[in-house]
């Protein structure tokens, strides 16, 4: 779930040298949380680059809202200066899409989510293990529009956001087993890059470089000792 693309740890371990560093930039921060934020609400967020069924009218909609903001930015560039407009707007546009990619990822990239392969994906799991329960502040909750109650949208995208948190309320069990991150608590999965598919967790490259040295160790040493 989410749009940010994750690799196993085997997955990574067979890249190419090269192929690890693109990996490594793509996960990085100022990829994952500056640039990457502006380039998805820029690009693929405006053109149909989603291909899939019973998306044609989607793709309609898309780019009849595209020439109505192009039509509103060039009236509102004309009435306040292009400078002016740009500068507001891109500013408007850099925040909105850096919270937005966080919310993403913080309610997918926890440590204790959940991923599995198509054969043994399990609905209920991926919508309460795989998301979290962002707990914010009340007025951040309003802000946001209650989507820290990811689990509860993932059970169910019809739910009306205005309804989430009664939900949440109304079905305590379906808060029992999911994750609960604080803002502070968050601030941990930044590093969460790979998928440990033996250890069913997410990690980052600096602990799966640890194992690895500690395996290698773990080699060396047994080679010492039957030689």
């Amino acid at each position: 779930m989410g749009d940010i693309s994750v690799l196993t740890v085997k997955e990574y371990e067979a890249l190419s040298p090269w192929g690890k560093f693109r990996y490594r930039l793509y996960r990085s921060a100022p990829v994952m949380f500056l640039f990457g934020p502006m380039y998805y609400l820029l690009i693929p967020l405006r053109l149909p680059l989603v291909r899939l069924r019973g998306w044609e009218r989607a793709h309609v909609s898309q780019l009849v809202n595209n020439i109505l903001l192009v039509a509103i930015y060039v009236l509102l560039g004309a009435l306040l200066g292009w400078k002016e407009f740009f500068v507001v707007q891109l500013t408007v546009i850099a925040i909105f899409a850096v919270i937005a990619i966080w919310f993403f990822y913080v309610q997918h990239q926890h440590e204790e989510t959940y991923k599995a392969w198509k054969e043994n994906w399990e609905y209920l799991l991926a919508a309460i293990k795989g998301s979290t329960y962002y707990k914010l502040p009340r007025v951040f909750q309003w802000l946001t529009g209650n989507i820290g109650f990811h689990h509860i949208h993932h059970l169910s995208s019809l739910i009306p956001n205005y309804n989430l948190e009664w939900c949440a309320r109304e079905n305590p069990i379906l808060n029992r087993y999911v994750t609960v991150l604080t803002f502070r608590s968050s601030l941990k999965c930044i590093f969460n890059s790979l998928w440990d598919e033996e250890n069913q967790q997410m990690i980052s490259f600096r602990e799966f470089n640890r194992r690895r040295r500690l395996v290698r160790r773990a080699l060396l040493a047994e080679r010492a000792r039957r030689a």
